[in-house]
C-alpha cells in the first residue's frame, strides 16, 4: 500500500528534536561512563509546528483525523532532520499531542509531535577532512572561513 503523502512540510524553525542513540550508557562513580551498542534505527520524535490560514489548518486536522481512524496510519513528510535539506521522510503522529497553538488573526498555528523515519544506511563513518572544509568555504569568494 502506498502511504498517503503531507503536503505541507512543517515549519523548519518550529523543530524541536533529539537524534536517538544506538548506545546505552550508565556514568559510573570515579571512571568515564560505561557505554555498549544497543538496537540501531529507533524513530526521531519531532516537536513541529504548521503555519497558515483557516483552510491550512482544516487539512492538518483532518490529517490527524484520519490517522485515529486508521488506527496510527503512517504517511509521508518532507523534512529537514539530517541531510540539511527536505527529504521525502515517513512518519506517523504521536497520539493526543496535536494542537492549535495559537490563532492571531486570521493566522492559525497547529502543532503536533511526530514520529520519523530515520534514514536507513545514512553515513556512519568519521568524516574527512574535505568534509570539513568543505563546510567551511565562504560560497562568495572561495577562501576558508575564519583564515
Amino acid at each position: 500500500m502506498t502511504l498517503p503523502k503531507l503536503k505541507l512540510a512543517p515549519a523548519a524553525a518550529s523543530y524541536v528534536f533529539t537524534m536517538p542513540t544506538g548506545l546505552l550508557q550508565a556514568e559510573l562513580d570515579g571512571g568515564p561512563p560505561r557505554t555498549r551498542l544497543d538496537m540501531t534505527g529507533g524513530w526521531i520524535m519531532v516537536s513541529c509546528q504548521w503555519e497558515g490560514d483557516s483552510s491550512v489548518l482544516k487539512y492538518l486536522q483532518q490529517t490527524y483525523r484520519y490517522y485515529e481512524a486508521n488506527g496510527g496510519a503512517h504517511f509521508l513528510v518532507d523534512m529537514v532532520i539530517d541531510e540539511g535539506e527536505l527529504i521525502e521522510r515517513e512518519a506517523t503522529y504521536v497520539k493526543g499531542s496535536a494542537h492549535l497553538v495559537s490563532v492571531q488573526g486570521l493566522l492559525y498555528t497547529w502543532g503536533a509531535n511526530l514520529l520519523v523515519a530515520p534514514i536507513q544506511g545514512a553515513d556512519i563513518d568519521w568524516p574527512e577532512d574535505i568534509d570539513y572544509q568543505s563546510a567551511l568555504i565562504s560560497t562568495e569568494d572561495g577562501d576558508l572561513l575564519g583564515t
